[in-house]
């Protein structure tokens, strides 16, 4: 019981963290209007008593008073009279109910799909924010577990299993406060028959499917990873023979989850057979004491009755109620990693100005303590408003400093400072927004040249004027019968190398990003679209734009103010 309450708890105190007050107020009606659904569900089982006690006992309305009463209130003719009346009246209310629980849960679920697409947003964004170097680590089957997974089990495994506790519980108690009003002897005997059945059956298949539950979280992760490893790999494998060896591993985990996910459907089912024979067991004691030591037999018939018909909602209603806490308690770890996400938020909307210079102190950079560092104390600083070439041979360390510079990797030891200011977790999202960075091989997705400035970011005219013009995309985008709503192919497969570049300049250019970086930019250009690459690069120079490029050619070089050369993470030559 505690594990439970204890789930409850950390349900209602995650609840609190990751829901806005408007969420919160929406959440609470949803409860309540469960709530009245359940009280609704054991009225209509009450109306169906009279009903049938009528048909079945020609003097119960003589005997009951209550019953004379709305005899006489309704001015009924005959008691035929008087049971059709119910009967239509008892339809109209399940019809009415039912229809408000429909309604009601459609309205849920439309709740639900909004609260997992906001997890969703801030997951991916908050994967997106943490350690490139950590997320290369964990994978894909990881990124996929966090992004999907994680929002979508919360709302399925959290918050929908709270709703339908506390609707079920309000059922369970209404029943039961009923019980011992109308004869707490009764309560008292069925009690002691069936709550130990109850409990012993119910707490055995609830650690049988937590433990699954527990399994499955890591194959899961395993499986996806495995079927990844299949499809990036396919052309490796179709060569190398080798697709024997990946489906084996493939269906291997694939085989192990399954049997995880049916077994854990199987238990599921046992409870709500075992406990009709424990309420069948409640009806039998029921029946034995009316027989045998009860003053009142027709009092009991009643409440007999009432209990049978009960067992159609309360044995669903004790199922669902054990599930849900089973829930609560299986996924709380989607709880955490939630809340996690939204504390480190907080530390992330620090601003950073970018007036004077980049410094770089004494940084140092490792992809894994047991390896050589990538970077090994450089020291230089960079100038706003010039161009500064990184030279060296591949593996030296280029790129990671670039990677540095732009915040994507964080130094072991050293710094970073921005006009003195140092760069970490809490200014980098802003220092990044001045930042452009244009790849050998920029990403490039199969739609228009406007959506690939544009990246999806919104639409400004003026910014993307300027983005055009002066990365040189003019010319050749008026040359287009559809010009920038031409479709480029995929990975620009419909354009030349040189144009791919521009499109990536234009794209850091339309953020209005005050920094290019360029990796190797123009190593597969050509030597006319090299020349245009330099020359837009020198345009925006004097426009105020600070360049930094990795570069092995001598023409793209000698367009840089200061240059580096850099050899096993270490500065070994400065030029100017």
């Amino acid at each position: 019981m505690s594990v439970s309450h204890n789930s409850i708890l950390e349900t209602v105190k995650s609840l609190k963290i990751l829901l806005t007050k408007d969420e919160q107020k929406k959440g609470k009606k949803f409860l309540l209007y469960t709530a009245f659904v359940g009280l609704t569900d054991v009225l209509a089982l009450v109306t169906v008593v009279p009903v049938l006690m009528l048909a079945i006992d020609g003097d119960f309305l003589a005997k009951s008073s209550k019953l004379r009463k709305i005899y006489s209130l309704l001015n009924m003719p005959n008691e035929s009279t008087f049971l059709i009346t119910l009967i239509v009246g008892v339809v109209i209310f399940f019809i009415f109910k039912n229809s408000l629980a429909i309604f009601i849960q459609n309205k849920l679920q439309s709740f639900c799909i909004d609260i997992v697409q906001k997890f969703t947003i801030k997951s991916f964004n908050g994967v997106i924010s943490n350690s490139f170097i950590e997320t290369l680590q964990k994978g894909s089957s990881d990124l996929f577990q966090k992004v999907h997974f994680n929002s979508y089990l919360y709302v399925a495994g959290i918050v929908l299993p709270f709703v339908n506790f506390i609707g079920e519980s309000v059922v369970l108690l209404v029943v039961l406060i009923f019980i011992i009003w109308f004869n707490p002897t009764v309560f008292i005997l069925i009690a002691l028959f069936t709550a130990p059945a109850f409990y012993i059956i119910n707490r055995t298949i609830k650690n049988k499917i937590y433990n699954l539950g527990l399994k499955t979280k890591g194959i899961r992760e395993e499986t996806i990873d495995s079927l990844n490893i299949g499809i990036n790999g396919i052309a490796d494998i179709k060569l190398n023979q080798s697709s024997k060896y990946f489906i084996d591993q493939f269906i291997q985990k694939q085989k192990f989850l399954l049997e995880c996910d049916f077994k854990s459907y199987y238990y599921q089912q046992i409870p709500s057979r075992a406990n009709e024979i424990v309420v069948l067991l409640g009806v039998i004691v029921l029946v034995i004491y009316g027989y045998f030591f009860s003053d009142n037999p027709g009092n009991l018939r009643v409440i007999g009755a009432l209990f049978v018909l009960s067992v159609f909602r309360l044995v669903p209603a004790l199922n669902r109620l054990l599930v849900a806490l089973m829930k609560l308690k299986l996924y709380q770890y989607t709880a955490e990693f939630l809340t996690q996400k939204r504390e480190s938020e907080n530390s992330q909307d620090g601003k950073i100005n970018f007036e004077k210079s980049i410094q770089l102190n004494q940084v140092v950079f490792y992809h894994s303590e047991k390896q050589e560092p990538t970077i090994d104390g450089i020291d230089i600083e960079i100038h706003k408003n010039s161009i500064v070439a990184f030279v060296g041979e591949n593996g030296s360390g280029k790129s990671s400093l670039f990677r540095l510079i732009s915040g994507i990797y964080s130094p072991n030891s050293g710094d970073i400072k921005i006009d003195g200011v140092k760069l970490d977790d809490s200014n980098k999202m802003d220092w990044q927004k001045k930042i452009g960075f244009v790849h050998q091989n920029p990403f490039i997705f199969n739609t228009s040249i406007l959506q690939n400035i544009t990246f999806n970011q919104e639409y400004n005219p003026e910014n993307l004027e300027n983005a055009i013009n002066n990365s040189g995309l003019k010319e050749f985008i008026h040359s287009l019968d559809q010009g920038i709503n031409t479709i480029i192919g995929e990975q620009g497969s419909k354009i030349s190398e040189g144009q791919k570049q521009r499109i990536a300049i234009a794209r850091a250019l339309y953020k209005q990003a005050e920094i290019l970086l360029l990796d190797e930019a123009t190593s597969a250009l050509d030597t006319k679209n090299e020349d245009l690459i330099i020359n837009t690069l020198l345009n925006l120079k004097k426009i105020g734009y600070t360049i930094l490029i990795i570069a092995h050619k001598n023409k793209v070089v000698e367009i840089a103010e200061y240059t580096y050369e850099i050899k096993e993470g270490k500065i070994i030559n400065e030029r100017k």
